[in-house]
């Protein structure tokens, strides 16, 4: 998995060589936040895919940890932890994806996973 910035990747022109510098035919999948939008974006080849990260806690007892998920609805009981939605971006080999962190400490905690993707 690439993660696109000025020194990993030069542009989206790169990745989806298909579209011939056009960039009005990136396709987007937007809010994506659970298995069925991300299998409904593969079934209809979106090109991108959006979503936006957050902490959500998790734990037992008094011991609880604030992990960087995918931002979920109301009624959805879990959420897709981030490692977990770039492992299948990765795994698709063929979608981009635009991550949103609205606070710079979402943005914090997921660094490490950003990174450890990164190249994947």
């Amino acid at each position: 998995m690439k993660i696109t910035s000025s020194e990993a990747m030069s542009n989206i022109k790169e990745f989806f060589p298909t579209i011939n510098n056009d960039l009005t035919k990136v396709t987007w999948a937007l809010n994506v936040h659970n298995d069925e939008g991300f299998h409904y974006a593969l079934e209809v080849k979106w090109m991108m895919i959006e979503s936006d990260v957050e902490l959500q806690s998790e734990g037992f007892g008094h011991r609880y940890i604030s992990l960087p998920k995918i931002k979920k609805y109301k009624f959805e009981k879990n959420g897709m932890t981030l490692k977990h939605f770039l492992q299948k971006v990765a795994d698709a080999k063929s979608l981009g994806v635009k991550l949103n962190f609205d606070k710079i400490n979402v943005f914090g905690k997921s660094i490490k996973v950003l990174q450890a993707m990164s190249g994947k």
